[in-house]
């Protein structure tokens, strides 16, 4: 039976004895610190900005419409795409950033930002 955790390719990090702290921002979507006091910042996706720019405009298109016309469904189905769209982009990002930590560092830990407790 395959290891849910282990590297699709089973090999060990490249970096196995360093530790790396993420810190998911606001500004930039995470940014890493490993114990070599390297720091790598990964920026949210610059299509994704685009899409929320057009999900913007799509949202203001649909509430203009009148309910269950032609226009409003055509609206709907246009905004529906807009976040589906979005979401692969941000689930492809997420992948992305954990499968490169996955296969760098040997210890991962992370912290959050608790932004309703301030």
């Amino acid at each position: 039976m395959r290891d849910k955790l282990a590297s699709p390719t089973n090999q060990a990090p490249s970096k196995p004895i360093t530790r790396a702290g993420v810190d998911l921002g606001l500004g930039s979507f995470v940014t890493v610190t490993d114990s070599n006091e390297d720091r790598i910042v990964f920026s949210n996706p610059a299509p994704l900005r685009a899409s929320m720019a057009e999900l913007k405009r799509t949202q203001k298109q649909l509430s203009r419409r009148i309910p269950r016309s032609h226009g409003y469904e055509r609206a709907k189905t246009k905004l529906n795409r807009l976040y589906r769209k979005s979401t692969s982009m941000r689930r492809e990002n997420v992948h992305q950033v954990t499968r490169y930590l996955m296969d760098t560092y040997g210890e991962i830990k992370i912290e959050d930002l608790n932004i309703a407790a301030c």
